[in-house]
């Protein structure tokens, strides 16, 4: 029987994703029930694996478009540079006082810039891994 999107079977009730996903959208409920029960202690592991899945082609790319501006050009990465412009400055390095700065002000982004460049230079493959290790853990907090 069905009423409203909804099918009706005999032992419950099926929801419109179900119906489309067949036995996939069965699949995925049980699952999502075997992980809210703590069934699934590996799932950060598994959730790590797809990250780095998705974002291995990342890590042989080179800098590109914005890039080249927030980190090859920008002087406020260079270790000579006082770590106190990383607060007056904008995301570019351009002090925020001045009428050509963007005024996008992201001290962290770019403190975080610095410290790979500390350990990476200008060589991409560490900014692409940080990233790729900053996108894993944030999906480990949202599972969280």
């Amino acid at each position: 029987m069905r009423s409203m999107g909804v099918r009706i079977r005999s032992f419950g009730l099926q929801s419109k994703t179900e119906t489309r996903l067949g036995n996939r959208g069965a699949f995925l409920n049980l699952l999502s029930r075997h992980i809210r029960r703590g069934g699934m202690k590996l799932f950060p592991l598994i959730l790590i694996s797809l990250v780095a899945l998705c974002y291995r082609n990342s890590l042989t790319g080179d800098l590109v478009f914005d890039d080249l501006v927030a980190i090859r050009d920008n002087r406020d990465l260079r270790p000579q540079t006082p770590l106190a412009n990383l607060f007056r400055n904008d995301f570019w390095g351009t002090p925020l006082a001045k009428e050509q700065s963007h005024k996008s002000y992201r001290p962290l982004t770019v403190l975080s810039f610095r410290l790979n460049y500390a350990v990476h230079q200008l060589e991409p493959f560490g900014y692409h891994v940080v990233n790729v290790l900053l996108h894993a853990c944030v999906c480990i907090l949202f599972y969280k």
